[in-house]
């Protein structure tokens, strides 16, 4: 009723000022085949370090130095949480070099994916949550610290590749990081 009693006044001293002018800004959204990331890294091959092309060659033979570059792309080389893959509950849904998705994939030997409750995380879908019983909990932790190993993270990322058919398609740097490889 106060804000009915408001408008009439105004109304009566002067019209203008009750007009609302509201203005939009049209945004342009463009979906990846990956998850979103947030600052992009450089999509090119890297010399030393755990995602260097000779550290990657035993393992993605032909394709490490675009392997290299997507690790570059997505870590720059450090075995580390996603800043944007974030489940429901905070937790961190992407680890490591290759930021593997844990809520979808087995990393060391660790079935991941069984910790989470809500679904897989994606692009769409943030409702993914650490599963709060004590062996949920436990398994969240041996998947981080496995994902956080380099050899795991490579292996979970031959994994994830060979399951793409051989494509870079399900990492986000793949665009991002303007990589765009098949």
């Amino acid at each position: 009723m106060a804000a009915l009693g408001a408008y009439l006044i105004l109304y009566v001293i002067n019209p203008d000022l009750t007009k609302l002018n509201i203005s939009f800004t049209t945004v342009d959204v463009t979906e990846t085949e990956g998850t979103p990331m947030g600052q992009a890294g450089i999509c090119k091959p890297v010399a030393t370090g755990d995602c260097s092309v000779a550290n990657l060659s035993s393992t993605f033979g032909a394709k490490a130095n675009e392997a290299s570059s997507i690790c570059n792309g997505e870590s720059e080389g450090k075995a580390i949480p996603s800043g944007v893959d974030i489940c429901a509950d905070r937790n961190p849904a992407s680890w490591g070099l290759f930021q593997i998705n844990i809520t979808a994939h087995p990393v060391g030997g660790f079935d991941c994916p069984s910790a989470f409750s809500g679904g897989t995380y994606t692009s769409k879908n943030h409702n993914c949550r650490v599963k709060t019983d004590p062996a949920s909990q436990a398994l969240y932790q041996n998947c981080v610290t496995a994902a956080k190993s380099a050899s795991h993270n490579i292996a979970a990322a031959k994994s994830v590749f060979s399951s793409a058919k051989n494509s870079w398609r399900p990492w986000g740097a793949n665009k991002k990081s303007n990589c765009n490889f098949r």
